[in-house]
């Protein structure tokens, strides 16, 4: 017996409410996403996990120049260049993911390179621009092709802009402190 219901409202301060067949962003699923299609190049002999991020983004650009030419594949989708958290850069939609990235220079380091586990999801954002340097397939429309097509998933979208066609889709929900959630910053303005 499978198990299909929704809860909750599609949008903030409206009525109505999810469904089973509602759409909801992928989020940090997105982090999954991502890792498999670096295997998947690292399967196919396109990169290696200790490639160096500036051997295909030169101008990837950290607040520090050694730290920027030893950061590597691995260390990206391990959370281990020690990065203060910048959610904030998320929520000013006129930026692209290399913008983010340029941006990146700007963020202070919270713990040591490599001395530890620190969250962060623009590094993610800059693995999704090493699949574009290597396989020149924009982020989506390998995530698109590559698993969501592979699996048969017509109804995962890498993005709010493909799932314009759909009504039925939940905008995101979060605390806000007036703009933005609490705790994040804009950086390099």
């Amino acid at each position: 017996m499978r198990f299909s219901q929704g809860y909750g409202v599609l949008e903030v301060g409206k009525l109505e409410a999810v469904n089973a067949d509602t759409i909801f962003a992928i989020g940090s699923t997105t982090k999954a996403f991502t890792s498999a299609f670096i295997g998947m190049l690292v399967d196919e002999g396109k990169l290696v996990w200790d490639d160096p991020v500036v051997k295909h983004i030169p101008d990837f650009q950290l607040y520090d120049d050694w730290v920027t030419k030893n950061v590597t594949v691995r260390d990206l989708l391990c959370h281990r260049l020690g990065l203060e958290r910048a959610q904030r850069l998320y929520y000013h939609r006129g930026y692209d993911q290399r913008e983010l990235m340029r941006r990146m220079k700007y963020l202070k380091p919270a713990v040591g390179f490599r001395t530890g586990f620190n969250y962060a999801n623009q590094q993610y954002g800059v693995a999704g621009l090493i699949d574009e340097a290597v396989t020149g397939k924009s982020w989506d429309d390998f995530i698109t092709e590559r698993i969501f097509n592979a699996l048969n998933m017509p109804r995962s979208f890498s993005g709010h802009d493909r799932i314009s066609d759909y009504k039925n889709f939940a905008s995101p929900h979060a605390v806000l402190d007036e703009t933005y959630p609490a705790g994040v910053r804009f950086l390099g303005t």
